[in-house]
């Protein structure tokens, strides 16, 4: 392992939705909502794009991990919605192919 001049390391958590009451995600509200966009705020507040939220147990185990494992590894994912996510933008070639698929799941069209 090579090491740093100050020895600092750099280390990504991606995490993806996390789960407030141990079953759904939190998420803020506007206080004024716009009609048009009810449709598609709801399917990303009530987890139908994204539904495999981790707990905020899972959460801190991943960065207690992240922080203690020695390793150079910079990213560390959790929840299926990331790894999905992940793994689909590397698959696809183009900044645009990836928005693409993200506008269809999000709009479902």
């Amino acid at each position: 392992m090579s090491s740093s001049p100050l020895n600092i390391k750099v280390k990504l958590i991606e995490p993806g939705g996390i789960k407030h009451d141990g079953e759904t995600s939190a998420t803020e509200q506007p206080r004024v909502s716009i009609q048009d966009y009810d449709a598609i705020a709801n399917n990303v507040n009530f987890n139908k794009c994204f539904p495999a939220f981790s707990s905020a147990e899972q959460v801190a185990k991943l960065i207690y991990t992240a922080a203690t494992d020695q390793s150079n590894q910079l990213r560390y994912t959790l929840g299926d919605e990331v790894i999905q996510m992940v793994t689909e933008r590397q698959n696809y070639i183009t900044d645009e192919s990836f928005l693409t698929k993200m506008k269809k799941r999000v709009f479902n069209n």
